[in-house]
């Protein structure tokens, strides 16, 4: 039927209004889910684009360009820096955009800024502000809008995606509570998708909710550090498969969090073996793909739980060259704690005390509370673990300010591991304990 109204249309309006409407057509499907019709939609429209390049031939570019990556057995697992998103960039950075294509840009990945800086001053797209500036307090109310305009709209799988992204600022700030009745929201509103409208989605429209809901319940999990090994079950039924097409390009990030939580878990040999998968996602990707801080920092996070330095100078140079650099922020996550970790593993002790004092600032002018009092848990970690004369002492008030904010703001796991470390007398407790 597209394919009969795009003749009609070219016949009676000229082929420039038939590229119209299959935009217009790939961007409604991509819009409810239906990726698999978008890429049909896009390859019928650049037959008719002929040499127009602008906001139309954007819309079906971009479709194509996400088909031929997520067909390619090779592809892995990100979005790739290509001559056609250069070319896409240099238009859609010309362009007032509404929201809804901000966000379908953003997500596949080539309209993010070249640094926090860039993003700052010119992204309005709360998903880049978000997951690149780490402007959290400034995402809530733009969430908080979407949700609503796309609830008024219909656009439930939207209202879902939006519901995840405000629980995730809302965590990343310490506001536990609301974190979760944002997901709750989510959650309802995914409790709607059911019958003919996901039987018929090429991406079930199941499927893309419980994979954003659970990027939400990640963060949240970090928060709390508990129930691991239910939300890794679960991380398994939904992404322990081989990717499908149109969900290739989130298996790096499935893969980083597996990493980490069977290092938090002490499954050694499945977080090496994920943490392996990560190098060309790591070596490949541009520092602007989707979920790069992510898989940095969760490599560096995975060496740091286990005490390894597998692969190290690979993840430590493209940590340092593609997100701190730039200086990318993500929830949960920060760089220059990540390098903390790195260089205390590598015995740069020094250097590693400094890492920590600048993500104390970072995170303290961010609001990002829980972060930053973990920055205080592993800078006393890592003296408990060095063991030196004088170490334990320089552990105890960290170690102290750490417990003080987990027990604030309500970080059930962490408030155990902090106990733990006072009592194993390596923080200058009592003795008898494990450090972890």
């Amino acid at each position: 039927m597209m394919r009969e109204a795009a003749h009609l249309t070219a016949k009676t309006e000229g082929n420039g209004a038939a590229a119209d409407y299959l935009a217009e057509a790939a961007m409604a499907l991509w819009g409810a889910g239906f990726e698999r019709g978008a890429w049909t939609a896009a390859t019928l429209g650049l037959g008719y684009i002929g040499e127009r390049r602008d906001l139309t031939w954007v819309r079906l570019m971009l479709n194509d360009v996400v088909r031929r990556e997520a067909e390619d057995p090779s592809n892995p697992g990100v979005v790739l820096d290509t001559p056609e998103r250069r070319a896409m960039d240099e238009i859609t950075h010309r362009l007032p955009l509404p929201s809804s294509e901000e966000i379908f840009l953003a997500i596949h990945g080539f309209r993010a800024g070249k640094s926090r800086k860039d993003i700052l001053h010119r992204l309005s797209d709360p998903f880049w502000l978000m997951c690149g500036a780490g402007e959290y307090r400034r995402c809530l109310q733009l969430w908080d809008e979407l949700i609503r305009q796309r609830e008024r709209e219909g656009r439930i799988v939207g209202a879902i995606g939006s519901a995840a992204q405000l629980a995730r600022c809302h965590n990343a700030l310490g506001a536990f509570a609301d974190a979760q009745t944002a997901y709750d929201r989510g959650a309802a509103l995914a409790a709607r998708l059911t019958g003919p409208l996901v039987q018929t989605m090429a991406l079930p429209a199941a499927t893309y909710v419980q994979i954003v809901l659970a990027g939400a319940r990640y963060e949240m999990q970090i928060a709390a550090d508990e129930g691991w090994e239910d939300y890794l079950r679960e991380a398994v039924t939904l992404f322990g498969q081989q990717p499908s097409s149109e969900t290739h390009s989130m298996f790096a990030g499935a893969w980083a969090m597996g990493a980490r939580i069977s290092a938090r878990l002490g499954k050694a040999d499945e977080a090496l073996l994920l943490l392996g998968a990560l190098l060309a996602p790591l070596e490949r990707a541009p520092a602007w793909a989707l979920n790069y801080p992510l898989l940095a920092c969760n490599a560096a996070n995975t060496l740091w739980l286990l005490q390894r330095t597998d692969h190290i100078e690979t993840i430590e140079q493209n940590l340092r060259e593609k997100v701190l650099a730039p200086d990318f922020r993500f929830p949960m996550e920060d760089t220059r704690l990540s390098v903390a970790h790195l260089s205390a593993l590598q015995g740069r002790y020094d250097e590693a005390r400094e890492w920590f004092g600048t993500a104390r600032t970072v995170l303290d002018g961010q609001g990002a509370r829980p972060l930053r009092a973990i920055v205080d848990y592993d800078e006393a970690l890592m003296y408990a673990r060095r063991g030196a004369p004088g170490d334990p002492e320089r552990a105890r008030p960290l170690l102290d300010a750490a417990l003080r904010q987990f027990c604030t703001l309500g970080m059930p796991g962490w408030i155990r591991r902090a106990e733990a470390l006072l009592k194993s007398g390596a923080a200058g407790g009592q003795s008898g304990g494990a450090l972890r």
